[in-house]
């Protein structure tokens, strides 16, 4: 909901969305509208994808039928941006034992077991442009929040999103993603001078 000034030139950003289906109408289901959202990015340089905190915590899927619905809608991306780089993340925690929408960390601690052992076993040849980022192990817990390490939330909210310095490791998390997967390794050095990266 903040305004970054001219950031609409460069950048689009879909929330408050689900991965798959669900019960509240209100609801944007990627899993169901990707393609449409696709033909409206045209060809984005890179598609950041953290997807099926809100499908686990108002308990509208099970994970194992958010990691379905997350698979297709990746799969529909690679499909219908086959230019395009998708980084993936593994689901970040919320503040467990505050938040009053996510019952049981049990939830995205299964999922994303499902998503790391499918990119370290299942991964499909055709996802060649599409990488993991460990998102949640990366910002740490709610917990760390008391060594300024890990990542905070908003707790004026829900505590279960983040607040403006979650928000910025996680921009950090994608960045140091992007640089090291897509623009350092000399075999895409058009993707880093076109899109900005250095």
């Amino acid at each position: 909901g903040n305004v970054i000034p001219d950031a609409w030139k460069w950048h689009s950003a879909k929330h408050g969305g689900t991965a798959g289906p669900t019960s509240a109408t209100s609801r944007n289901n990627l899993s169901e509208n990707v393609d449409t959202l696709a033909a409206q990015a045209g060809a984005p340089d890179a598609v950041l994808l953290h997807i099926g905190v809100n499908d686990l915590a108002a308990n509208y899927q099970t994970p194992a039928s958010t990691f379905i619905s997350w698979t297709n809608v990746i799969e529909r991306l690679v499909t219908d941006l086959p230019e395009s780089k998708i980084v993936a993340t593994t689901l970040i925690y919320g503040n467990i034992a505050y938040s009053t929408r996510l019952a049981q960390a049990s939830s995205i601690t299964t999922f994303n077991e499902l998503v790391r052992d499918f990119f370290e076993n299942d991964k499909p040849a055709s996802w060649s442009n599409v990488i993991l980022l460990d998102m949640n192990t990366l910002v740490g817990t709610y917990a760390d929040k008391e060594a300024d390490e890990g990542i905070t939330y908003n707790a004026s909210n829900d505590y279960l999103h983040p607040d403006w310095w979650g928000h910025d490791q996680m921009a950090e998390g994608w960045l140091a993603a992007i640089k090291s997967n897509y623009s350092a390794n000399g075999a895409d050095s058009t993707f880093a001078s076109a899109g900005g990266f250095p």
